[in-house]
């Protein structure tokens, strides 16, 4: 299959996981004592710490900055989130179904299973689950800022506001459709202490609320389908697939092209980095952007089974 072939795959594969499309099989997981359960928490499978496992990545997906140098990735082929510290394998985390979305909080680690339709919390201290936010339908990106998660539903077409506190939800971002405030298909979510900025897939646009979630502005359009110059991008996404906010820069990822523009916050384009290829300093595919402890940028390489780390600014 070539590489163009496959990313369409894996782009249908991952959208399909809202309509509770099956996806290809883990391998048989290694064996392990569970974390702890807790008894008031209704999870019946949850994931288990291993020790550093040997093998690639098979399809990293979504990647966050942790605590003390580490970079955990999403790996939805495998049922594992990979924890990284200076490259080499730390840590890994079995036993999930279809992980996608990842966020730290202090030393708990937040992933969202697209299996199970939810989000799991992990202490990383005592590697064990200590809670649970259930009932999501596609928790395609996560976000924190303070005691704020905030989670892209790309099944409900809105982005969700919990507290991390006592994990009640505090509100909803966005509905279903194409006006000012309407998102299709949400893929990405990134918080500063004053905004929540969306990659509204579906829409061809990104989109800016407040964090509470009221309407500020939005920027993007689609790429006109005979553009042939590099010009005709600009400021314009086929697939807008994750958003990373750096000091006073928006940075937009599209999957499509593997490439990443970086904008002001009033949506005018001030650089870019990026091309699909399989050179060495081309994305295959890539499904993630987010900041690094160092405000770099971090990006994962589906179709070369890796994560690279990127200069910012752009």
């Amino acid at each position: 299959m070539n590489s163009i072939a496959r990313s369409l795959v894996i782009l249908g594969w991952l959208a399909a996981c809202s309509k509770g499309a099956d996806a290809p099989p883990p391998p048989p997981a290694e064996p392990a004592t569970p974390v702890t359960n807790p008894a008031t928490n209704p999870v019946t499978k949850v994931g288990v710490f291993e020790g550093p496992l040997g093998g690639p990545m098979r399809l990293p997906t979504r990647l966050v900055a942790g605590p003390d140098g580490l970079v955990f990735v999403s790996d939805p082929g495998l049922d594992r989130v990979w924890g990284f510290r200076s490259g080499v394998v730390d840590m890994v985390l079995t036993g999930l179904d279809r992980p996608l979305g990842v966020a730290v909080a202090g030393q708990r680690l937040l992933v969202g299973n697209a299996g199970r339709r939810n989000v799991e919390l992990y202490d990383l201290t005592t590697r064990s689950l200590v809670g649970e936010l259930a009932d999501i339908g596609l928790p395609n990106a996560l976000a924190v800022q303070g005691d704020d998660l905030y989670v892209a539903d790309s099944h409900a077409d809105q982005v969700l506001r919990f507290s991390l506190t006592d994990r009640r939800l505090l509100g909803r971002i966005g509905a279903p459709g194409s006006g000012p405030g309407e998102l299709r298909f949400p893929a990405g979510v990134a918080v500063d202490a004053d905004r929540v900025v969306v990659a509204d897939q579906g829409n061809h646009r990104v989109q800016i609320f407040s964090r509470d979630g009221k309407f500020l502005q939005m920027f993007g359009a689609p790429i006109p389908e005979l553009a042939t110059v590099p010009g005709d991008h600009a400021g314009r996404f086929t697939r807008v697939q994750a958003v990373a906010l750096i000091r006073d820069r928006i940075y937009v990822l599209d999957s499509f092209h593997g490439r990443v523009q970086a904008f002001d916050f009033e949506g005018q384009l001030v650089g870019g980095a990026g091309q699909r290829g399989r050179c060495a300093s081309c994305f295959g595919l890539a499904l993630d952007i987010s900041r690094s402890a160092r405000d770099s940028l971090l990006a994962t390489d589906s179709d070369h089974g890796r994560w690279v780390e990127l200069p910012a600014p752009l």
